[in-house]
This record gives structure tokens, sequence and C-alpha cells, in this order.
């Protein structure tokens, strides 16, 4: 879709020559200074997601939601005031321990980038989402174990092979959750 963006001839700067290169504006400055206005623009790119491999402490603060699933379930956690509680029928307020070891293991993590992709190409065993609101800030899924790590496919399909990562913190069933001691 292109929009029209409002075009005022009066605000482009006069010129007798065109800019070179280095004279021109950084992107995203002044979308109108390097052309006539006579056309459509092109609606605003929006930023890539940024593939995190480990949850930062800005992350981590802000966090509201947490998603853990496999072929065998699946639970929600979400933030509500300082107290983390699962979603549904059978819904509890999860142990703030519980929570506390969770972050801590995802904040702890180590990565390093491989070539290596699952065997089958869609052997994914656990999938790990850490959201803010509506913004993705983890997104992690894990393909298998090796001595140097969990394989590891990011949202933007790139692969690391992660360490550090405590599966027995990232059940995807509820109950798991909820009778943590």
């Amino acid at each position: 879709m292109l929009a029209l963006a409002s075009c005022d001839p009066a605000s482009k700067p006069a010129s007798s020559s065109s800019p070179s290169p280095s004279d021109a504006s950084p992107s995203g400055v002044d979308g109108h200074a390097d052309h006539d206005c006579n056309e459509a623009h092109p609606p605003p790119k929006p930023e890539p997601a940024v593939t995190a491999t480990s949850l930062s402490p800005n992350a981590r603060e802000r966090l509201t939601t947490l998603r853990v699933s496999a072929h065998v379930g699946a639970v929600i956690l979400r933030r509500q005031g300082s107290s983390w509680v699962t979603a549904g029928e059978n819904g509890c307020t999860v142990p703030p321990s519980r929570v506390e070891r969770a972050l801590d293991n995802l904040s702890g993590l180590s990565a390093v980038p491989t070539d290596e992709r699952p065997a089958d190409g869609s052997s994914f065993e656990l999938q790990l989402v850490a959201l803010v609101d509506e913004e993705r800030v983890l997104h992690f899924e894990i393909a298998g174990r090796s001595d140097d790590g969990d394989l590891v496919q990011l949202n933007d399909d790139s692969m690391y092979q992660v360490r550090g990562l405590d599966r027995d913190l990232w059940s995807p069933l509820p109950s798991v959750w909820c009778s943590f001691p």
C-alpha cells in the first residue's frame, strides 16, 4: 500500500544542483528532501525484530507474558502486578521462586551461531516465547540437545547452540508451574 505523504514544496531545501551522497539526509530525517513530492511514498518499513539469545535485564523488568509449548501441552504465564499466574480455568498463582529461577535461567544463557539444522527440518521439541505486551523479546524453537548445548532457531530462522538452558524449568504443563516447591 502506498500513502501520499504531505508534501510542502516550501519545506523542500532550495538547491541549484543535486546533492552529493555525502550531503543527503540520513534515512528518516526528511523523506521529502531528495525528491519532488509528485509521487506516492511507500509506507515506512517496520524495524526488523530483535533476535535475542538470552533475556536482557531491561526485557526481564518489563516482561508481561511467558509462553511455553510442546507436543504434550502448553502454558501461558501472565504477570499480574507483582505475581505471575497461569492462564485458563485451572490457573494458579505461580510461586515467585519458580518464576525467578526460570527468568534467571533465560538471563544467564550463552549462545554461538551454527549452521546446524534439525535432521528432519521440523523436529522442534519446545517453544519458549517471552513478551513485553505484544512485543516478542525472546523466541526460541528448541530442536535438540548435544554436548554443545540446545539447538535453537530464533524467529528470524537463524540457528544457535544455546548453553545453560535448564529444560526442567520449562515445562509446557501448567500443573508443573503451579506445584513447584
